[in-house]
């Protein structure tokens, strides 16, 4: 699941990068435009990347996307550390690791203190025209606020996968907004059953049986999917 999002992503970053929104409308309008990208490309190493959240999703992401050599940095509540990944934690540092993304992506975990933490607040933090991308909780982002952000300039795209009511509702003026680009919850599927050659331990059916397994053995469920209810997640 953390390839997929990783994936999923980087297919936001390059997006962003190369203008290829902005390609696909002249192609639906027949208009060759060979100047889009004003002959100024931004190649990997000129796009600031900042990753909000650096468990699973977040590290595999980061590190997928320094492989590929962005300039990547990672916000988390608490403090980590990493060989190539430049690390904030703390509320005191969000606003610095902010203002360092060209492209801003959330894979924070939903609690009560990261719930409308993509708000009016924060997009202003970011270089004009940057880009947002959320596959982690719809009710991390304040759907209004990232519209206004759009409509101003002050974000200049936006990938998202995730929505505080799902499906998203019909009158939604995401659906239609040039900026938009959208997937319906679908980022990183769970694998729920694996046949064949490619057993996995982690599909969710075998992690489902070997909870089972290891609770009617009286030794409790497997640590390595415990729920810490303190920090909630």
């Amino acid at each position: 699941m953390a390839e997929r999002m990783a994936t999923w992503v980087i297919w936001g970053v390059i997006s962003w990068q190369r203008k290829f929104e902005d390609y696909g409308q002249a192609q639906r309008t027949r208009r060759w435009d060979v100047e889009l990208e004003g002959r100024t490309n931004l190649d990997n190493c000129d796009v600031r990347v900042g990753v909000l959240g650096f468990g699973l999703m977040g590290r595999a992401t980061a590190e997928a996307l320094a492989g590929l050599g962005y300039q990547v940095s990672a916000w988390s509540r608490s403090p980590r550390q990493h060989e190539t990944i430049r690390c904030h934690h703390g509320v005191a540092s969000l606003q610095e690791f902010v203002a360092g993304c060209d492209v801003l992506v959330c894979l924070l975990p939903l609690t009560p203190d990261t719930e409308g933490i993509i708000n009016a607040e924060l997009l202003s933090w970011l270089p004009r025209g940057a880009a947002v991308i959320n596959g982690a909780r719809g009710r991390h982002l304040v759907e209004p606020d990232l519209l206004g952000a759009l409509d101003s300039g002050q974000v200049g795209f936006a990938l998202l996968d995730v929505f505080a009511v799902e499906p998203l509702p019909q009158d939604s003026p995401l659906w239609t907004h040039p900026r938009v680009r959208m997937t319906p919850h679908v980022a990183s599927m769970t694998t729920l059953e694996v046949r064949g050659w490619a057993q996995r331990e982690w599909s969710a059916a075998n992690q489902i049986a070997a909870n089972y397994h290891s609770l009617m053995a009286g030794t409790g469920p497997l640590s390595k999917n415990l729920v810490d209810r303190a920090a909630g997640y």
